[in-house]
């Protein structure tokens, strides 16, 4: 059974201290355009610092973003 990108999050976690997150993109005319724009992110901490090491592409979902960033993550393990 694949896990889900929840399960995969919470792993990253709790096995290796990396939090595997989105944010959104707000137009810079700040007004809503029908889509927003979602970068995935994986940030780390070393000694108390927030140390972000990855920061996607834009995607037009909050799901294929995460996708991408689970990806990368997995990738560069070792």
């Amino acid at each position: 059974m694949t896990p889900t990108q929840k399960e995969v999050v919470m792993w990253c976690f709790s096995k290796y201290k990396y939090s595997i997150e989105y944010s959104m993109n707000i137009p810079e005319s700040g007004e809503y355009d029908g889509c927003y724009v979602f970068n995935g992110l994986i940030k780390g901490s070393e000694n108390y610092k927030l140390k972000v090491f990855y920061k996607s592409k834009d995607y037009p979902t909050i799901e294929k973003a995460l996708e991408d960033a689970i990806h990368h993550f997995l990738n560069n393990l070792i």
